[in-house]
C-alpha cells in the first residue's frame, strides 16, 4: 500500500489543472419557470407567459399538434393576452395518469423550444 501511495505522489500527472474560465459573452436566456399546481389531487394547472403573440401562437399550435398525435387532450386551455393556462387530468378516472404527466412534460418542452429558439435566430420550421 505504501508503494502505491509513493508512486501516486511521484506521478507526472499534474495535481492542479488550473482555474476554469467561464465565457461571459454567451447569451443564454433566463426562462422563468413556474411549477405545475396540483388541484384536488387529480388535476394539474400551469400558466405559461409569453413576450409576444408569435411565441404564444406557436406554443398553442405545437401543443394542439402534439394532442392530435397522442390522442390526449388538456381538460382546459385558456388563452389570454400574454398567458396560456393549461388544466390537465383524466376526468373519467378522477386521478392523474402517466399520460397526464407525459402531456405536462411535453408542454414544458414545447414552451422551452418556443421561447429559446427565436432568441437564437432559428428561421426554419419547428
Amino acid at each position: 500500500m505504501e508503494d502505491f501511495v509513493k508512486r501516486a505522489r511521484e506521478s507526472t500527472v499534474p495535481s492542479n489543472f488550473g482555474p476554469v474560465h467561464v465565457n461571459s459573452k454567451i447569451n443564454i436566456p433566463i426562462i422563468p419557470i413556474n411549477r405545475w399546481q396540483l388541484e384536488d389531487k387529480k388535476q394539474l394547472r400551469k400558466c405559461y407567459k409569453f413576450d409576444s403573440n408569435n411565441e404564444k401562437n406557436l406554443f398553442v399550435s405545437q401543443l394542439l399538434q402534439y394532442e392530435s398525435t397522442v390522442d390526449k387532450h388538456a381538460i382546459e386551455i385558456k388563452i389570454t393576452k400574454d398567458c396560456v393556462e393549461l388544466l390537465v387530468g383524466t376526468t373519467d378516472l378522477q386521478t392523474l395518469t402517466d399520460l397526464d404527466k407525459d402531456y405536462c412534460k411535453m408542454a414544458d418542452n414545447i414552451f422551452k423550444d418556443v421561447v429559446y429558439i427565436p432568441l437564437h435566430g432559428f428561421t426554419g420550421n419547428i
